[in-house]
């Protein structure tokens, strides 16, 4: 599991362990662990090659994550050099030449500590794609990239924020800055935090998403970002020969299948329920761009079978029902391939997803996009289960974070409000879970496509328009593949209206008459889910084992008593909830043994390639 915690106290080789085992059972088997006058610092294995920490004699470098190298060569990710990259970054850190903006691409967190004058930098992403969590300050200070494990470690696992959990079960999020816990917060995206000797802490930013004129047109900004997904994963696969990558029945995974290079040997996956529609679609578009066609399949109650570990490997807070990977990680040994591609994300910077747009848009989907300047404020937010008190914080927080979002866009503040950071959207935790089990890579993250997604205008995001023109070439030849909602991707806009209207018509009609009732889609039918006997059980067993005692219960059990007031989504995030407070319950009763590492147990458990 590629996740770190910090702390300028030194903290025990048990209790180091047992946090990680808070993200999941065999996440302490294989830590490296370090420990000096200037504090301690625990790292999990990486999944990515050439990125396990690096030390020499004055500093101690980790890297979250699998960023793509732009001022060298990307060799590492199939070699044995176990931390190669570390070493790099760490070196051109020291040159003081590093632009994090320009030689990074992809979702990081850079952390380095200077052993002599106890120092320590942290590096977050240019979205927050890998989350930093900070606790204190001076001599209390602890960072981590896990909530819970932060949480155990600095004895905050009972001192949840109710408001955040009313937050979460409403929204499926924790809205930024805040988190599940009273005094745990994110860090900022793209910024700089120095620790100093005196426990001083300063803060830089690097990168924000400023609209400029970089593009003249249209075609300009395409090309761009053409480019620069193509040359971020022509840069990951320089040395490899055989990949594995997810495809669907969308637009995105076949670009991501068509700009895979052709030399390499590709497993396109994909995991459903049965084979649907969705199925069908994914295994002619695989034929098309010479992939071998993998299918696993879910059982019913899936979702609800891995709500405990995905649970506990998201974190409070943080949605566990996007671990679509989880337990197929294992069935398909994932974790063999030097790396997993994605297709994560393009709807979100390239496609305007999150844009307001009439709202017509919203049920008739297959209309033209028509923007519609963001609301002047920010509305409360209002439900029958939970007081004013609670509503009233929740609406204020989502005010504050609506301001934040106005500095960056102005007329369309919906969009920055829910991506940036990207923690303000749910399914994120989808990079948060493949991550820790696989080396997973997502073009779509690359610097250039979220640089483009800031320095272009709305209008050139919807109706695919930039999407279409940076992609139509990979798309044609899959042109006579349909999208899994009707449409044909290598076709404009206008073009796929009469079509996808058409397709919608007619299988609203379906529907109306019972010709077609099983589920298409790729992912969970969520309310078939619910209507199911596991899951029924399974939220009523967790409903059971709370009893009002505290501030924490007294807001989630009503929720229980009154649940048809809840959604089918807003039910799941209350079990999750849930199911975590326990844990945290249960941890706080488990008494823990309190030791320092001596020098030898230091070297023995570091297992560093020097």
């Amino acid at each position: 599991m590629s996740d770190f915690f910090y702390s300028p106290q030194r903290r025990s080789q048990e209790d180091l362990q047992n946090a990680f085992r808070v993200i999941s059972k065999s996440a302490a088997d294989d830590l490296h662990l370090f420990e000096g006058e200037w504090g301690s610092l625990a790292v999990g294995r990486s999944p990515y090659l050439g990125y396990e920490p690096y030390e020499d004699d004055r500093h101690i470098c980790v890297v979250i994550g699998g960023p793509v190298l732009y001022f060298r060569d990307n060799h590492f990710f199939n070699s044995s050099e176990k931390n190669e990259g570390t070493r790099s970054l760490l070196m051109r850190w020291r040159d003081s030449s590093i632009q994090w903006d320009e030689d990074l691409s992809g979702p990081f967190v850079v952390l380095i500590v200077d052993k002599h004058c106890g120092e320590v930098v942290c590096i977050t992403d240019l979205m927050l794609f890998i989350p930093v969590l900070i606790y204190g300050s001076g001599k209390d200070l602890a960072i981590a990239s896990h909530i819970d494990m932060l949480a155990v470690l600095c004895k905050q696992r009972r001192a949840y924020d109710p408001v955040s959990l009313v937050d979460f079960v409403l929204h499926g999020w924790v809205t930024y800055p805040h988190t599940a816990y009273k005094a745990i917060y994110q860090a900022q995206p793209a910024s700089i935090y120095r620790w100093n000797v005196n426990n001083r802490l300063t803060t830089s930013v690097y990168w924000e998403p400023q609209q400029t004129e970089k593009f003249s047109n249209l075609d300009e900004a395409a090309h761009y970002l053409r480019e620069g997904l193509t040359g971020y994963v022509e840069r990951v696969t320089a040395s490899m020969d055989h990949v594995a990558h997810f495809i669907t029945g969308g637009e995105d995974s076949r670009v991501l299948a068509g700009v895979l290079p052709a030399r390499l040997k590709r497993d396109a996956y994909i995991f459903l329920d049965h084979m649907n529609r969705e199925g069908r679609i994914a295994k002619g578009v695989a034929q098309v761009y010479g992939a071998n066609f993998c299918v696993g399949f879910r059982s019913r109650s899936h979702y609800v079978d891995i709500l405990p570990e995905a649970a506990e490997l998201c974190g409070s807070g943080f949605q566990y029902r996007h671990a679509h990977s989880f337990g197929f990680h294992d069935r398909y040994k994932l974790r063999d391939y030097p790396a997993v591609f994605g297709g994560y994300f393009s709807d979100n910077l390239l496609k305007g997803f999150c844009v307001r747009t009439l709202s017509i848009n919203q049920r008739f989907d297959f209309l033209p996009q028509w923007p519609v300047p963001s609301a002047a404020e920010m509305p409360a937010v209002s439900h029958p289960l939970f007081s004013s008190n609670v509503l009233n914080e929740i609406t204020n927080r989502r005010r504050a974070h609506w301001a934040r979002a106005d500095k960056v866009e102005s007329d369309n503040r919906d969009q920055w409000f829910a991506i940036w950071p990207s923690t303000m959207r749910s399914s994120i935790t989808n990079i948060h879970v493949n991550r820790r089990l696989f080396a997973s890579f997502e073009p779509f993250l690359c610097k250039e496509a979220v640089k483009v997604c800031a320095a272009v205008p709305v209008q050139w995001k919807l109706n695919r328009r930039l999407f279409w023109r940076a992609f139509r070439s990979v798309l044609c030849p899959s042109r006579w593949h349909r999208h899994a909602d009707g449409r044909f991707p290598f076709f404009p806009w206008w073009v796929n209206f009469p079509i996808h209207f058409g397709t919608s018509l007619f299988r609203a009609v379906a529907r109306r008459l019972k010709i077609s009732t099983s589920y298409q889609g790729p992912w969970c039918d969520w309310n078939a889910l619910g209507r199911s006997p596991e899951y029924k059980t399974a939220f009523a067993r967790l409903g059971a084992t709370l009893h009002q005692r505290d501030e924490i219960t007294d807001v989630l059990l009503p929720c229980f008593a009154q649940a048809q007031h809840l959604s089918i989504i807003q039910k799941v995030n209350l079990m999750q909830a849930l199911h975590l407070f326990q844990v945290a319950e249960e941890f706080a009763e488990a008494p823990t043994e309190k030791h320092h590492l001596d020098t030898e147990e230091i070297q023995r458990v570091r297992n560093i390639d020097r």
